[in-house]
């Protein structure tokens, strides 16, 4: 990842100086790679130049949205984890899924539901409730899609997620 993270950032280097615009993706590709890397601020700040190079682009809006989840989940432990932190991350996830940015290929929908989804299981636990309503509302939505689409990747979360609904 290191040296992705290089190529990435000549390109990013390359498009400051020729004022080229589409840059949101390098910086969204120096955010995954960030995140790859295990530097979940340094990913989230590359989030956030994207967002303000394009506020509409969905796949920096997810990235931005699971950095604020995974800093603020804790293991989802009651009186660790950042609660109000979780909801801004659900939050994201609504907002990315609903972006007028969306490259259909990305399948952001599907994967803010199976992200929100997971969000919320952590919200409830965090919360000491038992009560997985919402979570469970979400994770259907991605189940439901594994006979309606050829999206291999999809099909692989659809059935990771069927596994773990006990379905």
């Amino acid at each position: 990842y290191e040296r992705a993270a290089s190529y990435f950032d000549k390109a990013d280097q390359q498009a400051l100086a020729s004022n080229q615009t589409g840059r949101e993706a390098i910086l969204l590709f120096l955010g995954n790679t960030a995140g790859s890397l295990g530097d979940l601020t340094l990913a989230g700040q590359y989030y956030a130049e994207a967002l303000a190079e394009n506020k509409d682009y969905a796949r920096a809006q997810l990235g931005a949205a699971q950095i604020e989840f995974q800093l603020a989940r804790n293991e989802c432990a009651p009186g660790s984890a950042d609660i109000e932190a979780i909801r801004r991350a659900i939050d994201g996830y609504d907002a990315a899924r609903d972006a007028l940015d969306q490259s259909p290929l990305a399948e952001i929908p599907i994967k803010a539901a199976l992200a929100m989804g997971q969000a919320y299981e952590c919200l409830t636990r965090a919360e000491g409730s038992t009560d997985f309503t919402d979570a469970k509302t979400q994770l259907t939505r991605v189940t439901d899609q594994y006979h309606t689409t050829v999206n291999q990747r999809i099909r692989y979360l659809a059935a990771e997620v069927h596994s773990l609904l006990g379905r």
